[in-house]
Order: C-alpha cells, then structure tokens, then sequence
C-alpha cells in the first residue's frame, strides 16, 4: 500500500476506466479532487451507479472527464458527458470484470479505517466492489474515518491497496423521503400481503418509507437487499429479527445501506446487519434458501396485463433497471414469496399510471410472468396464476375509478 494524496492517486488513474461506489458509498469529495488533476489530453471514464448528489461535479471538470452509468436518476446538467449503460444489477459483475463486456481497469473502494490486522469493511456500498477487488489489478482505497465498518464477509485488506487516500469527510447521505396519504394507503395494501416471519426487500421512495409504519404488529421479519432508515424503524421496534431467515438466522442480510448519518451509526460494527455481494445476493440459490420473499418495487406505469416500466417516460430516461427485475424474480424463486409491483394509481396531473398499452418509447424493466402482485391505493390485483382476461380485469380494478370504464374500452378494442 502507497499512502497517496488524492491528486497522487487519480494522476495513477489518468486514461483508465473507473468504477466507483455508488449510492451513500459515492466518495463525493474524493471525486471532485480530480478537478485539480484532470487538464489537457487526460481522459478520465468514471463507472458509477446512482449518485445522490448526481453528476453535476463534471462541469469543473476538464472535457476528459466523462461518466458512464447504469443508474440514470435524473436530468443532468452536463448530459452530453454522460452515458447510459443499460444493465441489470445481476449483470454488474460479469459486466466489468475483466474479459467482460464492459470491463473497467481501476476500482476506487470506499472503505472504513483498518482494524488492527489491517482489514477494512467497504461500509454502506460492498454490494458489487469485493468480488471485482481479487480481478482488478489497480485498487484506490478513499479510507473515511466517518465510513462504518459493516459486518460480513465484505471486507479488504490494506496490503492489497495501489494507493490508500485518507479523508475525513461526511457520506453522500439520502434524507427519509416525505410519504402522502395515498402512498400510507398503498402500503396498507402492500402491508396486507406480510405474514408473521416473511422477509422483505424495499426500496426507496414515498411508499417504502410508508411501509414500516404499517408492519408495526408484524414478528419475526427478515430483511435483504438494502438497509433503509425505515428498515432500522422495523430493527429497533423488534418487528425485524431475521429469527427465520434461513440464510444467516438472527439477522438482514444486505448490499447497500441507504440513509442517513443515524443509520450509518446503527450499522456501524453491527453483527445484526451483515453485507454481501452482488454474487450472494442475486444467486438462484440464495434465493431460494430466504423464506417468503416479498419483493416490493414500484414503477413509472404498468400496462393491464402486467407489463412494467420504471425507467423511462416516453424516450427520455429518468432511472435505470437497477435490481427490479432480479428481485423480482427472485421472490418468485422464494417458497411464499410474492414479486409485488407497489404505485399511487396517478400521476399528479391525474393522469392514469395503469395503461392500457405502454406508451411509445417506453420499456419493460420487468416482464410480466415475473409480476404475482400489483397494488395501489384502491387495491390489490393478483395476477399470479390469472389468465389474461382476468389479469386485464383485476388491474383495471385498483385503476383510480375515473380511469376504469375508459380502460377497459381500450384492451376491448384492441382485442377485437
């Protein structure tokens, strides 16, 4: 290990492409060092998924630096910079790995401060960067005295590190998201489909932050995939035990920890909450090993027969497929699990979020043999083992009641 400052170590990663940690793991301040470093011909490709504080860092930056993402949240100001990379989560690792389809020459690891021994916890994000470590020749490691240090088996060694910068600077943080009286109703519905000792995978957003409100009376749950504020509500209450998880009993088993400096502490040392990989997480087998998986996403509009889109509106690109589609299939490989499809029935300007057709330019992040469930605010459609006459049927029903004759009228004329 070369201890190095940050201008040191990204003149080490001049003309490489890049993978960085994503989420509350995106070393924010460690990337706008590069400011100071980048000029002239130096090119620079950072491969980052979701990044809270977007990308807008890239307009101090020289016209080297350019980012490639799979996780496109938003418009960017510096969007001619920016590439789409439209890949599942299963698929990062097979992606970047080397002799890959998108292989990357460096990782820069967001990582804790060592242990005595010189082992350091990849803290909020070690979903997808412990496995490509033991493949990728050149390791940068950002050592945050404010980083977690989270259990499992996520962790690397000092010794393994190119270069070891050390900050002391606050996570790229995601606030609780504000939740509406019909996302509370939504997940009352959702929240109807929780049994005593199911395990749970939400995301973020309005009605998962509505969620663990309405699980309060609920035991013996277990929890996968990511760490909310909401899901340490659940924790703390003792609704979330993990006590029939059968992966790891007594405990959450999860790739990215998502919040804010309060859950950053909860996690921190932690032997409830352990982190894994990408190639755990994802696998066939795990899956069906974790017991009763309700798997709740949401989406931009699902069409009547189940088709999901949460990525784009029309052409334009607001989100990526990120994990959708392999949770959800997942919890169909669970025993009594459920793959449910979570949304408000409108938009804010009224307009129907159950469609008859997907719109033209829109995409199918999650098919619709892998959907069992989709709810709103008006109810629940089970679509699971239902033709598609009374798939049409069911989604029609939970549609906001000024939507339904309209649509049903629609998949008529089409079918005729």
């Amino acid at each position: 290990m070369k201890r190095s400052t940050p201008e040191e170590a990204w003149r080490a990663l001049a003309g490489r492409r890049v993978l960085l940690p994503s989420s509350c793991g995106f070393p924010r301040d460690f990337v706008r060092t590069l400011r100071e470093v980048a000029s002239g011909p130096a090119r620079y490709e950072l491969v980052v998924g979701l990044a809270f504080s977007g990308f807008d860092f890239l307009a101090g930056m020289a016209p080297g630096v350019t980012v490639t993402t799979w996780q496109y949240a938003r418009r960017e100001s510096q969007a001619e910079r920016i590439a789409y990379l439209p890949i599942r989560y299963s698929q990062i690792l097979p992606s970047f790995a080397p002799g890959g389809a998108y292989p990357v020459d460096a990782l820069v690891l967001h990582l804790s401060p060592p242990d005595g021994d010189g082992w350091c916890s990849l803290g909020v994000s070690p979903s997808y960067l412990a496995p490509l470590a033991a493949q990728v020749p050149l390791l940068v490691g950002v050592i945050n005295s404010r980083m977690p240090s989270t259990t499992g088996h996520q962790r690397v060694h000092v010794d393994a590190l190119s270069h070891a910068v050390h900050l002391d600077a606050e996570l790229d943080g995601f606030g609780r998201p504000e939740f509406s009286d019909t996302d509370s109703a939504v997940a009352r519905n959702v929240a109807g489909l929780v049994e005593d000792g199911a395990t749970l995978q939400i995301g973020l957003g309005g009605i998962p932050e509505a969620l663990p409100g309405q699980l309060m009376d609920r035991c013996g749950l277990g929890l996968y995939g990511m760490m909310t504020d909401g899901a340490m509500d659940l924790m703390e209450a003792g609704v979330v035990t993990g006590a029939r998880y059968t992966p790891a009993p007594g405990t959450v088993e999860v790739g990215e920890v998502v919040g804010t400096r309060r859950l950053f502490d909860f996690v921190d040392g932690n032997p409830a909450v352990r982190a894994v990989s990408v190639d755990y997480a994802m696998n066939p087998q795990t899956f069906a090993r974790v017991p009763a998986l309700i798997a709740v996403n949401s989406a931009i509009e699902v069409d009547l027969t189940g088709q999901v889109n949460a990525e784009t509106i029309g052409h334009r690109i607001v989100s990526g497929a990120g994990g959708q589609f392999d949770y959800m299939h997942g919890a169909s490989l669970s025993p009594g699990g459920a793959s449910v499809i979570a949304l408000r029935a409108t938009t804010s300007g009224g307009h129907s979020r159950i469609v008859g057709s997907l719109a033209a330019g829109s995409v199918v992040t999650t098919p619709r043999t892998a959907v069992s469930h989709v709810v709103t605010e008006h109810g629940v459609a089970v679509l699971r083992g239902r033709t598609l006459r009374q798939r049409v049927e069911a989604m029609a029903a939970i549609a906001a009641p000024e939507h339904r004759e309209r649509l049903l009228a629609e998949f008529e004329g089409a079918a005729a």
